[in-house]
């Protein structure tokens, strides 16, 4: 079976990975697992969720959300836009174009070279699909690293895995439609480089983890970022700013210490499981990082006037098991009336409360989210209906009487710190059903369910103010023209990260030739070429072993020598790298 289509939604930062029928996914949350035909849909899309829950995709919704309620609540909405609130929606813009690519690439290579290797570390995306993905009845955490490598050989040696990766080989290098080729080829190539300078990097997955703590948990970043959406016009130079930011932070993977460094990530991951306090972003001391994180707590303050600051509590070493518990604790020594909520007027409060809410739901994992149909029937049990079939039966929560029907939703969820599915029913009304399992406590159920049905509800709120935004800044004069230059900017960066292997003799041509149809000008215009090269990347992500690759070409009706011939025929006369000089090994 092919993997579905999925997408990720970047403000409520929420997935789509299936298009099966409803009661098959009812199926999964109950039994605590996920099929293995969505595993490289999953793996791809949980990359993208993974990196945007730094600090840097927090920022970037909090933003969009701000301008979204600011422009909402404007009197002459929604015909005029204020200049501020139009030059953050248009910074949060112009950043999700800059970014698109490397999370593009990030995606690529967890789906086609990321294999767990000697780190005793584990990305978090890594993590997310070994649990999703698990053996039935298997909790060790190296039974499931294991199962997982499974997971992956499995996946790369398929035809699935060989079409997708040659697919992805043969679009346009470009930044347009996602700029996947681009991106990924921008990622192997800073992977490349950087496990020459530290050894321990050749391990894939602990590049990965780096990478995403150096640019999505950058706090410098984060603010720059909002020094720009200050200002009543997003200038070209502030936004070739925020290119040369990034491209500054790249370069520390070509730094001399860049192997201390990982190291030190390796040893915070291993004493506390999570890289908070103690390493909150590379090459940034707790205190800048604290200031920023001050600032962004100080916008949501800002949005209640009479909201008391009733100060903080310190969790620094804290696990996040007790970081939790403390802060649900703080909490409830507090009520309404101490935090200055009784005065606020209610329609700040809601629009306090559903950028809150959307904040607090970006750690969690929505799988799905459809519209259905439902009727309460006499036993209380909750019948779903989807274009007027009957799907499946639930019992439902307390307090619907019999004969209630109407329309819902009905959302799947994989929660991170339980490590569990959870499958959640909501109308305007309240909630029909919630499953989360044994280990939720009741406490966090009842906080889970209000940020999910808040999240939930307010999307097509949320999709038609960002249409109306977009239109509205597409009626400026000056800043499509300025969009275009910005794009361009970003373009050429990815092709200098893309191409960094390029003699200057050979760019310009490797630049046109790949622009249009990535490899498939230089493997001769021919699909198997291409499949061949596909095949050999997928094989070298798990082992290095030739007769493997051999036989898996073999097993294509193609021959590897005459393969590999060809690689080396075109990376000679060509100047692109295709193929290491020692190894029957792939560059890209």
């Amino acid at each position: 079976m092919a993997p579905a289509p999925g997408h990720t939604d970047l403000e409520s930062n929420a997935l789509y990975v299936s298009d099966s029928p409803v009661q098959e996914y009812v199926e999964w949350a109950l039994h605590g697992t996920l099929p293995l035909a969505l595993f490289p849909t999953v793996l791809h899309e949980a990359t993208h969720h993974w990196c945007m829950s730094g600090s840097v995709g927090r920022a970037l919704a909090q933003l969009a959300l701000e301008a979204q309620e600011d422009w909402a609540k404007a009197p002459y909405f929604p015909v005029f836009v204020d200049d501020f609130v139009q030059t953050q929606w248009d910074t949060v813009q112009q950043v999700n174009a800059l970014l698109e690519p490397l999370l593009e690439g990030m995606a690529m290579f967890a789906q086609f070279d990321v294999y767990p290797g000697p780190s005793p570390v584990l990305s978090g995306a890594m993590e997310m699909i070994a649990r999703l993905f698990a053996p039935q009845g298997s909790a060790d955490p190296v039974d499931l690293v294991d199962a997982l490598r499974r997971r992956l050989i499995d996946y790369r040696c398929s035809n699935d895995a060989w079409r997708q990766k040659s697919g992805m080989l043969a679009r346009p290098l470009n930044c347009q439609n996602g700029g996947y080729f681009i991106g990924y080829l921008a990622v192997k190539s800073l992977w490349h480089r950087a496990r020459k300078v530290s050894p321990r990097l050749r391990d894939g997955d602990l590049f990965l983890l780096y990478l995403r703590n150096l640019i999505f948990d950058d706090a410098s970043f984060v603010e720059r970022l909002l020094n720009t959406a200050a200002t009543d016009d997003l200038s070209p130079q502030a936004a070739d700013e925020l290119v040369r930011h990034v491209n500054a932070r790249l370069k520390l993977l070509a730094a001399d210490d860049l192997d201390a460094r990982v190291a030190e990530m390796e040893e915070a991951l291993l004493q506390r499981n999570d890289l908070e306090d103690n390493w909150d972003c590379i090459y940034l001391d707790k205190p800048q990082v604290d200031g920023v994180n001050e600032r962004l707590r100080q916008r949501l303050l800002s949005l209640l006037p009479t909201l008391k600051d009733v100060g903080s509590i310190n969790t620094t070493n804290m696990t996040r098991e007790a970081r939790r518990e403390a802060i649900f604790a703080y909490g409830q020594t507090f009520d309404p009336a101490a935090l200055g909520f009784d005065e606020a007027d209610p329609a700040q409060l809601q629009r306090m409360g559903r950028i809150c809410g959307l904040l607090a739901h970006r750690p969690l994992v929505r799988l799905r989210v459809d519209a259905i149909d439902f009727k309460i029937d006499a036993n209380g049990m909750c019948e779903i209906y989807v274009a007027g079939v009957h799907s499946v039966s639930i019992e439902a929560l307390a307090g619907r009487p019999a004969g209630s029907c109407g329309s819902a939703s009905l959302a799947l969820y994989y929660l991170p710190e339980e490590r569990e599915l959870a499958l959640i029913c909501v109308d305007k009304e309240g909630t029909l059903f919630a499953h989360f399992g044994h280990s939720v406590p009741a406490e966090r159920q009842t906080m889970l369910t209000a940020v999910m049905r808040s999240t939930i509800l307010g999307q097509q709120r949320r999709d038609t103010l960002s249409e109306w935004l977009r239109m509205q800044a597409d009626l400026e004069d000056e800043p499509p023209a300025s969009r275009a230059r910005f794009a361009a900017r970003i373009e050429s960066f990815y092709l200098d990260r893309a191409l960094a292997f390029v003699g200057d003799d050979h760019l310009d041509a490797c630049h046109h030739a790949l622009r249009t149809n990535g490899l498939w000008q230089f493997l001769e215009e021919d699909g198997q070429n291409i499949n061949a090269y596909a095949c050999l990347g997928l094989v070298q992500s798990w082992t290095s072993n030739e007769d493997v690759a051999r036989q898996m070409l073999l097993h294509q009706g193609m021959d590897i020598d005459k393969m590999i011939a060809l690689f080396r025929r075109v990376q000679a006369t060509r100047g692109l790298p295709l193929i290491h000089e020692t190894a029957y090994t792939v560059f890209i």
